[in-house]
C-alpha cells in the first residue's frame, strides 16, 4: 500500500472544528489511480520523447484535479515537478490518461498533457495528491540504480531501452516495483482510447472540495469535462467574405468529433494574416457530443481578410488544438472555406451548424492526408522520377528567415515529398511576396519521403524578418502549397511544420535542414511573487513564502533566501530569526535549471522592541522607565483586514481612537473586512507603526459582529448650516 494512500471509502471524525479521514490499513488493487506506463527514451536522438501512462481501475471516474506527477533523480530527496493539475479532468473507471514530453510530436498516442518536463534512466516517479514533497503518495515507481524515496518494495532493476516502456503487469499493485512492473514495446494509451466503463449513474453525486478525498464522483452520462484539447474540438468551416460584403455575417464554426460533450471555457480562437485578433470563449461554453458550434464576427470581433486569412483554435493554456491553414487564399464572395477529410477546399455552399457540402469545389490549401515523416535523409536520387501530376504532393516543411549574424546564404526554404513516390521537379517553382522566382530545373528530383533544401545562395530569395509569404507552384501554375507569417522574427528561429499531416506550424529554436523537424520552443524566465511582513521584532520567527512565484512552462524552480545578515535558506518557503536590530535587504532568486535566472528584493525593518513605555512615566522624565511586555485585550473595529498590507497582521481601532496592528504568525485569521467588530487578546509591543497585539491563534481574535452597511439619509440644502 502506498504511503499516505487516500482512499474515496474512509471513517470520518472531528477535532477542534475540522472533519479529517483515516484510511484503512489495506486496499485491494482497485481502490486508487496507478502509474501503468513510463518510455524514458525513444532511442539516439530522440532521449526527450518521454510519456507516463496513468491508469484508472476503479469502478468510478477520478478526477485528477489537485494531483501531481513529480519525480526524482537516482539520490533526489526532493521533488522535481512534471506535470500539476489544476483543472478538472476525470479519468473514466477503467480509463488511461497520458502525459507526454512536448517535443514528443510523433507519439502514436495523442497526449492528455504535455510539458517540457523530462524523465530518465536510474529515475523514479510519483503521483501525488497535494503539494510537492509533502502531498500525500498516491502511487510511485523507481528503476535502474534509484535510490530515492519513491521505491515500493524493490526498485525494479533495470532502465527500458529506445522504444521500450516500463509496463505495469496486469495493473496490479503489490507495492513492489520490481514484481509490479516488466519491459515491453511501448503502447502508450489515452482518455479517449479507454476500456468501456460501467453503467455511470444518471444522478451526478456532488463533487467534494476535501482534499484529503481525491478520488471524484462519477459523471452523469453526457456531462461535460474538460481534457487535452488536440484530436477533439476541429475549426470545421470558415465564412470569410459574405454575399454582398456584410461582414455581420462571417462565421467561424467548430466541431466537436468525440463522443461526449466537451467544455472549452476559456479557450481562445484568433486569425492569422493582417491585425491578428484574439477571442477568449466565454465561461460554460460547451460544445455537444458530434455537435457543431458558430461563432459570428459581432461576437468574437475577429475580422476575416478577404484577400485569405486563417484560423487557430487554442486551449486555455495556450496549446493549439487545431488550425485551419495559416492562409486560404483569396476568398469569393459567398464562398465558404471549408475541412474535407484532412484537406481544406471552397465550396459555394455555407453549412454554418451543419455538416459540410461540398459544391461548386475550388481548390484550397495543398492536401495534407499524407502519411508522417520518415527518418531517411536525402536530397538526390538515381531512381527514376515519376510522371509529374497536379496531385502530386510536395509541401513546403520549414524555413528560416532571420539567420544569426548575416543573413546572406544562410537562409533556406524546406521541401518535404510525401506522394510515396520519387519525383522530378522540373518547372515546380517557389516564390516570396515580392514575386522573386525560383525554378527547379530538370536535374532536380527528391526521393520519397525525402527532404530538399533550397538556400538562398542558390535561390536568390530573400526572406523578411518582419513578414513574408512562400508559395510553392507545381508546373501547371497551380499553388501546391504556402505558408505566410506576420511578425517579428528573433534570431536563428525556424517555422516549421508540426508534422507531414498537419496544417499547424510553429516556431523552433533550432533549425533542423534537410531533416525531421526539431520543434525546440524558447524557455521563458520565471515569475516571482513573494510575500514577507514590513516590520519585525528581534528573534521573532518570521514567515518567508514564495510559494505563489509560477513558470510558463512549468520548470522545476531553485528558490534561495539572502537574508541580509550574511545567512541564506534554500526553498520556496522558509523562516528565519534575526538577532539584531536594523534594515536588512532581503534577496529572493529563482532559477528554472534553463539559464533563466529571476531575483526580488525587499527591505525590512527589525527593532528591539520586547518592552514598552510605561504609561505611568512622567512626560518630563526623558529616561522613562520600562516594564516587560504585558498581556492585552481590546475591542474594537477592523480598519485594515488581512492580506492588504500584509498576510500576517491586520490593523484594528479601539472605542477611544487608539490603533493597533494585530500579528499572527500562523496567519490564520477569521474572515474579517473593513468595520467588523472583534475582541483581540495577546501580548503587546511596539513597532514603527505603533502598539502591535502579537496573537498566537484563531480564538485569540473574537469576532463580535459583522460590519454596517450606512445607509444614506436625505437632506434639504437648506437644512444645512455652519454646523453641519
Amino acid at each position: 500500500m502506498p504511503r499516505g494512500r487516500i482512499f474515496f471509502l474512509a471513517s470520518a471524525f472531528f477535532v477542534g472544528g475540522f472533519l479529517f479521514f483515516t484510511a484503512p490499513t489495506q486496499a485491494e488493487n482497485s481502490d486508487h489511480l496507478v502509474i501503468s506506463q513510463i518510455q524514458i527514451t525513444n532511442g539516439a536522438g530522440k532521449t526527450s520523447n518521454d510519456f507516463i501512462e496513468i491508469h484508472n481501475p476503479t469502478g468510478q471516474s477520478i478526477d485528477i484535479k489537485g494531483y501531481r506527477l513529480v519525480k526524482r533523480t537516482q539520490t533526489g530527496a526532493t521533488d522535481i515537478p512534471v506535470k500539476s493539475f489544476t483543472d478538472s479532468f476525470f479519468i473514466p473507471s477503467q480509463g488511461y490518461f497520458l502525459w507526454a514530453n512536448s517535443d514528443y510530436l510523433d507519439i502514436s498516442t495523442m497526449p492528455n498533457a504535455t510539458t517540457t518536463a523530462t524523465i530518465a534512466s536510474d529515475n523514479g516517479i510519483a503521483l501525488r495528491f497535494g503539494s510537492n514533497d509533502t502531498g500525500a503518495i498516491i502511487d510511485s515507481v523507481a528503476w535502474g540504480e534509484a535510490q530515492n524515496g519513491f521505491i515500493e518494495g524493490a526498485v525494479f532493476p533495470q532502465n527500458a531501452e529506445g522504444g521500450q516502456a516500463l509496463m505495469r503487469n496486469n495493473n496490479q499493485d503489490t507495492n513492489n516495483n520490481s514484481a509490479d512492473f516488466l519491459i515491453t514495446p511501448s503502447s502508450p494509451r489515452h482518455a479517449e482510447a479507454s476500456v468501456p466503463s460501467p453503467e455511470i449513474p444518471s444522478t451526478p453525486i456532488p463533487h467534494t472540495e476535501t482534499p484529503t478525498v481525491p478520488i471524484a464522483p462519477a459523471l452523469s452520462a453526457g456531462s461535460a469535462s474538460p481534457i487535452s484539447c488536440q484530436n477533439t474540438i476541429l475549426v470545421n468551416e470558415i465564412m470569410i467574405n459574405p454575399e454582398d460584403s456584410n461582414a455581420d455575417y462571417e462565421f467561424v464554426e467548430l466541431y466537436n468529433q468525440t463522443d461526449i460533450e466537451k467544455d472549452i471555457s476559456n479557450w481562445v480562437l484568433s486569425d492569422s494574416q493582417g491585425k491578428t485578433t484574439k477571442f477568449t470563449l466565454p465561461a460554460n461554453t460547451k460544445i455537444a457530443s458530434h455537435g457543431f458550434l458558430i461563432f459570428y464576427r459581432p461576437q468574437i470581433k475577429i475580422t476575416l481578410n478577404n484577400s485569405g486569412d486563417g484560423v487557430k483554435l487554442s486551449d486555455a493554456s495556450g496549446q493549439i488544438c487545431d488550425a485551419s491553414p495559416y492562409n486560404s487564399g483569396a476568398a469569393d464572395e459567398d464562398m465558404s472555406y471549408s475541412r474535407k477529410n484532412a484537406n481544406w477546399v471552397w465550396t459555394s455552399t455555407a453549412t454554418p451548424n451543419t455538416t459540410n457540402i461540398f459544391t461548386e469545389i475550388k481548390s484550397g490549401a495543398a492536401d495534407s492526408s499524407s502519411q508522417k515523416n520518415s527518418d531517411s535523409i536525402s536530397n538526390t536520387s538515381s531512381a527514376a522520377p515519376a510522371p509529374l501530376t497536379a496531385s502530386s504532393t510536395i509541401i513546403l516543411n520549414e524555413f528560416l528567415s532571420n539567420p544569426k549574424g548575416a543573413d546572406t546564404d544562410k537562409e533556406f526554404i524546406e521541401l518535404k515529398n510525401i506522394s510515396g513516390k520519387t519525383m522530378n521537379l522540373e518547372k515546380w517553382r517557389l516564390e516570396d511576396s515580392s514575386r522573386k522566382k525560383f525554378v527547379f530545373s530538370s536535374s532536380t528530383v527528391i526521393s520519397a519521403n525525402e527532404f530538399l533544401t533550397v538556400w538562398s545562395k542558390d535561390s536568390n530569395i530573400s526572406l523578411n524578418n518582419s513578414n513574408d509569404a512562400i508559395k510553392l507552384f507545381n508546373p501547371d501554375g497551380q499553388i501546391a502549397d504556402q505558408i505566410s507569417y506576420n511578425e517579428p522574427v528573433d534570431d536563428n528561429f525556424s517555422y516549421n511544420r508540426v508534422s507531414a499531416s498537419s496544417t499547424i506550424w510553429q516556431w523552433s529554436t533550432v533549425p533542423s535542414p534537410g531533416i525531421d523537424n526539431f520543434i525546440s520552443q524558447p524557455n521563458h524566465p520565471p515569475t516571482i511573487i513573494f510575500s514577507i511582513t514590513n516590520v519585525a521584532e528581534i528573534r521573532e520567527e518570521i514567515f518567508f513564502d514564495a510559494s505563489n512565484s509560477t513558470d510558463p512552462e512549468e520548470d522545476a524552480l531553485s528558490f534561495v533566501w539572502n537574508f541580509g545578515d550574511k545567512t541564506e535558506s534554500i526553498g520556496v518557503t522558509s523562516t528565519h530569526q534575526y538577532t539584531r536590530a536594523g534594515k536588512f535587504k532581503i534577496t529572493l532568486t529563482v532559477n528554472d535549471y534553463h539559464a533563466n535566472e529571476v531575483k526580488e528584493k525587499a527591505v525590512m525593518t527589525i527593532i528591539d522592541n520586547g518592552e514598552i513605555a510605561d504609561d505611568s512615566a512622567s512626560a518630563g522624565n526623558t529616561k522613562q522607565r520600562k516594564t516587560t511586555a504585558k498581556w492585552l485585550r481590546v475591542s474594537g473595529t477592523v480598519t485594515v483586514p488581512p492580506g492588504l498590507f500584509g498576510t500576517q497582521y491586520f490593523y484594528m481601532q479601539d472605542n477611544v481612537g487608539r490603533g493597533f496592528q494585530i500579528y499572527m504568525f500562523k496567519k490564520d485569521f477569521p474572515d474579517l473586512q473593513v468595520g467588523d467588530q472583534v475582541e483581540t487578546s495577546g501580548e503587546t509591543s511596539l513597532t514603527q507603526s505603533g502598539v502591535r497585539i502579537k496573537t498566537k491563534q484563531k480564538a485569540d481574535i473574537k469576532k463580535l459582529s459583522d460590519q454596517e452597511t450606512a445607509v444614506p439619509e436625505d437632506l434639504v440644502i437648506a437644512d444645512i448650516d455652519d454646523n453641519g
